[in-house]
């Protein structure tokens, strides 16, 4: 992933939220600080039917503007515009936050000059659970994923686990972003074999499918773990815009493995399907890997 430069001292180089009461003014001497460091994910784009463009974006180096959005439930606590220099990775934007907890941090990253003369929101991250402090700064990282194109691509995520050898049901959240209902999807799950191995994948409460089917898929190259998600009564899995995970995959670790070792995680081998059945590509969000450690 890409992730801007952080300077938490300077406005010039770094978002900086000020934490303050309601239209209280700012003193920089007392009030909170928060900034934001910002990870432009990396994707692998998997062409469904049509095999059209699947991104919105060609990458975060495209990026002119900045739009952050700051939320308490249903509430626009806030809301900033940060203008970015092409090619750059430092932007700058203020504004006052209200103290309190449980905010929501919205991050949208626009290309206003995409070849059309058309503005494209290319990327969109969300930050959850936010408490805003007085008299404390403190750092909120921000994924910005790209952006599903509604009856072409969903966007799939392999998070990221840790264990130690020899113990087992550690996991593994899959996440997705989709603008359309899906009536059902497959896909593989890759891993190195000699250090972790799954032994389970369970559905969430955000998963509206009723069958989640998994097996173990060897070839001479690699092994991967193959799941089947749909509902035998037809139901549809709904639009997720924000990040939603859906399931989870339990690993174990390989008895006698060193500390430090790491697996990646990576997808493959997609069908996806949207509410009318038709087949979807998929944005393959890498950067998801298996920790070991402890042990030797």
């Amino acid at each position: 992933m890409y992730k801007t430069k952080l300077i938490l001292l300077s406005l010039a180089a770094s978002l900086t939220l000020s934490a303050c009461q309601w239209q209280a003014p700012t003193d920089p001497a007392t009030d909170g600080k928060i900034s934001l460091a910002l990870n432009f994910a990396r994707w692998q784009e998997h062409i469904g039917d049509e095999g059209n463009q699947l991104a919105r974006a060609r990458g975060w180096a495209a990026i002119s503007r900045i739009e952050i959005f700051v939320l308490f439930d249903k509430d626009t606590l806030a809301h900033a515009t940060a203008m970015v220099t092409s090619g750059a990775n430092e932007f700058s934007a203020a504004l006052e936050v209200p103290i309190g907890k449980e905010r929501r941090v919205i991050v949208e990253a626009w290309e206003d000059q995409n070849g059309d003369g058309a503005a494209v929101r290319a990327f969109r991250g969300v930050q959850t659970g936010v408490e805003v402090q007085p008299n404390l700064a403190q750092e909120v990282e921000v994924t910005l994923y790209p952006l599903p194109v509604a009856g072409q691509s969903i966007v799939l995520i392999v998070g990221s686990g840790q264990g130690a050898p020899g113990t087992s049901g550690h996991l593994v959240p899959l996440t997705l972003i989709s603008a359309d209902s899906l009536s059902g999807m497959q896909f593989d799950l890759n891993y190195e074999a000699n250090l972790v191995a799954p032994v389970a994948a369970l559905r969430t409460t955000t998963l509206a499918f009723d069958t989640l089917a998994s097996n173990i898929v060897v070839s001479e190259q690699s092994q991967a773990l193959r799941m089947l998600l749909f509902s035998t009564a037809g139901k549809r899995l709904p639009a997720l815009v924000d990040p939603a995970v859906i399931m989870n995959v339990a690993f174990k670790v390989n008895g006698g493995v060193e500390a430090g070792a790491q697996s990646a995680l990576t997808l493959s081998n997609f069908a996806v399907l949207d509410h009318n059945r038709k087949r979807l590509g998929v944005l393959a969000v890498e950067g998801g890997t298996f920790e070991v450690v402890g042990g030797r």
